[in-house]
């Protein structure tokens, strides 16, 4: 469709697979949805984004909100009644989150962010698959690794509000509080501490190393019970 073809253009997409998809979509919600109250525009804006993100690839909102002179609220709302009517809600993971906001080492973003969520799932028992906690361990697995990302994004595909939102971010921080998690990014450590260990073997004399003594710690059935615990005790005090 020429409308199509438009758009996108103005959105600075040229990937034809995605441009192809939001057409299919487009003649589908015309034929499936002839009530719906919106502009030729704004479906066609809205169906290039479902089709960029369900095909992982970028698509810039800020572009489309100013294009719709739309609010957040409002452009959320309507794609998500488009979502429905087209039947492609997708549930975001990880890995599609990583994909959506697109940092620069992705893949390691991806691995540890996936990793967080496993340890908060091992240690709060969580079962639930809703996707506020897989945008939640991107969120913080960024601050850790001091990756700027931009929060609207995560919280569009965490299918919050944003006092939601800031009500899970402050659980997730008690979280890491207790697991004594710390918002820093160990990587730069390791590289330091092996170049320490380098500078050592370089300049080390014939002399016997210094043995560290290593303190018993406790098992992890008794770690988990200690964490579990204290865990529901400053859920139950907030």
């Amino acid at each position: 469709m020429e409308v199509v073809e438009d758009v996108s253009k103005k959105l600075e997409i040229d990937d034809r697979k995605v441009i192809n998809k939001a057409s299919e979509h487009l003649r589908l919600l015309n034929i499936k949805s002839t009530s719906l109250q919106l502009t030729e525009y704004a479906k066609t804006v809205i169906c290039l984004d479902i089709a960029a993100t369900n095909t992982n690839s970028p698509f810039n909102q800020e572009t489309a909100l100013a294009l719709l002179c739309y609010g957040k609220a409002r452009y959320r709302k309507e794609k998500n009644i488009i979502q429905r009517v087209l039947n492609v809600t997708q549930v975001p993971d990880v890995r599609s989150i990583c994909s959506i906001i697109r940092v620069a080492n992705q893949k390691e973003l991806e691995e540890r962010a996936t990793k967080m969520l496993k340890e908060y799932r091992a240690t709060t028992d969580l079962t639930d698959s809703h996707p506020q906690y897989d945008a939640m361990a991107v969120y913080y697995t960024s601050k850790m690794m001091k990756l700027k990302v931009n929060e609207d994004k995560l919280i569009d595909v965490s299918h919050l509000k944003r006092m939601q939102w800031s009500h899970l971010k402050t659980k997730w921080q008690r979280w890491l509080d207790v697991n004594k998690i710390k918002l820093t990014d160990t990587t730069k450590k390791r590289n330091a501490d092996k170049a320490g260990a380098e500078t050592v073997d370089d300049t080390k004399e014939n002399v016997m190393p210094k043995v560290k003594c290593i303190e018993a710690t406790e098992s992890y059935e008794d770690w988990k019970k200690r964490v579990l615990a204290k865990a529901y005790a400053d859920l139950k005090s907030g």
